[in-house]
């Protein structure tokens, strides 16, 4: 019974997620290395496996991609980490008002990930 009641508090879950991204005009369809996700079919152990250490949403990768894509927008420039730095936790933030709190533990590990990163990124330019 219990993975029954999981199955279904995941998929009304998966649903309400694709139809708000639906009404705010973004695609329920989204692009990875390995392929297209479709958001509104994704079963439990879909999620469980894009999650998972090495997944396309698990803390390296995303947290990978965050620094990339902040460093981008900083133009490669550290002097800028404060405002990197302010810009990723400002972003949380947002995160967890559009969640109504406390987000997954995930997304604070992927935080924190990042963080670290940066932390490197800079070392790197000071040892240069």
């Amino acid at each position: 019974m219990k993975n029954v009641a999981a199955g279904s508090t995941f998929a009304l879950l998966r649903d309400l997620v694709a139809r708000t991204l639906q009404e705010q005009g973004v695609a329920s369809r989204i692009a990875t290395e390995s392929g297209d996700i479709d958001l509104e079919r994704l079963t439990p152990e879909e999620a469980q496996t894009l999650i998972a250490e090495g997944g396309y949403f698990g803390v390296e990768k995303t947290s990978d991609r965050i620094v990339q894509f902040a460093i981008g927008i900083a133009g490669n420039d550290p002097t800028r980490i404060d405002a990197i730095r302010k810009g990723i936790e400002d972003g949380f933030s947002q995160a967890e008002k559009a969640w109504g709190g406390e987000l997954p533990e995930i997304s604070y590990q992927t935080r924190d990930a990042a963080m670290e990163k940066l932390d490197r990124w800079v070392a790197e330019f000071n040892t240069q």
